[in-house]
């Protein structure tokens, strides 16, 4: 089974810090839907 580790808005930096401030202001907030995560590999940049 495939895992998706999400980066939790508060530890977004740099382009994704961008579109999820950019998310919450069209929508009020950032769902879980629309959270990034990175596939196989862990921690972003791990």
């Amino acid at each position: 089974m495939a895992w998706i580790d999400v980066i939790p808005e508060a530890d977004a930096t740099g382009d994704l810090r961008a579109a999820y401030d950019a998310i919450a202001r069209q929508r009020g907030k950032l769902s879980n839907i629309l959270s990034v995560g990175v596939w196989g590999r862990g921690r972003a940049g791990a």
